[in-house]
C-alpha cells in the first residue's frame, strides 16, 4: 500500500511517502506561502520516489492543533486528493506525532505554543513505537498545566524554550532539540498505518469522508499564526 502522509499544522510542511510502513522519502520544506507550495511539494516528493498521485492508496494527514490557516490548507488538500483519486484518508493529532519524536520510552508531555499565553498539551505513555494517550488534548496556561505534571515526565514541543524556567522549577526533563519540536510525517505512517489499512480493506471510510481539524480555541476565537 502506497501512502502519502503530510502535516501542515506549523509554518512548514512535513511530508513522507511510504510503501506500507517502509518510508521511501521524507522532507520538511519551509515556505511562507503554504497554499501555493503544498501541491508542488507533494508532486516533487512523489516524483523522487518514481510515483504519482494516481499510484497512492491512501493519505494520512495531521489534524493539529496548530495554525488555523495552515491546517485549513492541509486538510482541504487532503480532501481534494481523496475525492479526485478515490482513495481513503485518515487524520491524527499533530501532538501525537510530536510525541513520537522522543526516542526513549517513558511518560511524555507534548507542550506547544498556542499564543496568548496559552499552550496546547497532551500526555502520553510511549513504549517502543506504541503510543498511549493518557489525557485529553488541552488548551491551558503553562502554569496550570505544569501543576498537573509529574516530575518524572519528559516535555517536548515548541513551548519548551518559552517556559523553560517554569518547567525546570518543576523538575521536568526537557527535550530541547528544536528539530524535535515539530511534527514529522514519517510518524504519521507509524501511528496511522493500521487505521488506514483497516479503512481501506473494509471500505468503512468513504473517499470523501470528513476530516476535521482539532481546534481547541473556541470557534469565534481562532488563532492565526
Amino acid at each position: 500500500m502506497k501512502i502519502l502522509a503530510f502535516d501542515t499544522s506549523t509554518r512548514g510542511i512535513s511530508l513522507a511517502v511510504a510503501d506500507n510502513q517502509t518510508i521511501l522519502r521524507r522532507r520538511n520544506p519551509k515556505s511562507q506561502f503554504l497554499s501555493s507550495s503544498i501541491m508542488p511539494a507533494i508532486q516533487s516528493i512523489l516524483k523522487s520516489c518514481g510515483l504519482t498521485l494516481k499510484s497512492m492508496d491512501g493519505i494520512i494527514i495531521g489534524l493539529g492543533p496548530g495554525s488555523f490557516t495552515s491546517l485549513r490548507v492541509g486538510i482541504a488538500t487532503a480532501q481534494a486528493l481523496t475525492f479526485a483519486h478515490k482513495i481513503p484518508a485518515v487524520g491524527l493529532s499533530s501532538l501525537d506525532t510530536i510525541a513520537m519524536n522522543v526516542k526513549v520510552d517513558g511518560t511524555i508531555c507534548v507542550m506547544n505554543d498556542a499564543r496568548r499565553g496559552l499552550v496546547y498539551a497532551c500526555v502520553y505513555e510511549k513504549r517502543n513505537s506504541s503510543l498511549k494517550r493518557l489525557t485529553d488534548y488541552s488548551l491551558d496556561t503553562p502554569e496550570a498545566l505544569v501543576e498537573n505534571l509529574d516530575s518524572s515526565m519528559m516535555v517536548i514541543g515548541d513551548a519548551v524554550p518559552l517556559y523553560r524556567t517554569l518547567l525546570l522549577q518543576r523538575g521536568l526533563t526537557l527535550m530541547e532539540d528544536p528539530k524535535m519540536f515539530f511534527p514529522d510525517a514519517r510518524h504519521l505512517v507509524t501511528l496511522g498505518f493500521e487505521q488506514l489499512q483497516s479503512c481501506r480493506d473494509t471500505a468503512r471510510c468513504a473517499p470523501t469522508h470528513n476530516l476535521a481539524p482539532i481546534y481547541l480555541y473556541p470557534d469565534n476565537c481562532q488563532v492565526h499564526k
